[in-house]
């Protein structure tokens, strides 16, 4: 029987000459426990992200036969974007020409000495805003095309290191 102050270390057995015939190491730290999970979750993880790796690369392989393809598709969808921002600037266009038609006739009332009417300002707040919310559209249509740009550039990488090596 093992005294409980020296449980913790490590110690031989040996047998009745006198020969080891079993070892026990000493009791980990909570330190040294606390190590060896945070390694071994480290490890958990970096095989998930591997198999996902694997997954990804498979569907990339896959999905593409060639180089023009990753590209082909790229510029299809940059280009959708592209139109999307086309046809909001088309609207500006449109709605900063009715706010030039509100803001004369509102300037026509001043001139005769009138108030502006409240649904005349109405429609000059509402235009305005609208513009604003379709510049705001076209920044977020813009950082959503270099989104797209920057994933499909990472998969075209991507497909040509993986080509390279099958």
């Amino acid at each position: 029987s093992i005294p409980p102050q020296f449980a913790g270390q490590g110690h031989s057995e040996l047998n009745s000459q006198g020969i080891e015939v079993n070892r026990t190491g000493r009791a980990k730290s909570a330190e040294e426990i606390a190590r060896e999970k945070e390694l071994e979750r480290l490890r958990a993880e970096q095989r998930k992200e591997l198999q996902e790796q694997q997954a990804n690369d498979r569907i990339l392989l896959n999905m593409f036969r060639s180089d023009d393809d990753v590209i082909m598709i790229r510029d299809g969808k940059v280009a959708q974007v592209d139109a999307q921002i086309v046809q909001r600037k088309k609207q500006i266009e449109r709605l900063k020409q009715s706010l030039v038609k509100w803001q004369e006739a509102a300037a026509a009332r001043e001139r005769r000495g009138q108030k502006i009417s409240p649904s005349q300002q109405e429609n000059i707040d509402t235009t305005q805003r609208q513009i604003e919310a379709a510049y705001a559209a076209i920044m977020k249509k813009e950082e959503t095309k270099q989104h797209i740009a920057n994933r499909y550039n990472r998969d075209l990488a991507r497909f040509r290191q993986l080509k390279a090596h099958h």
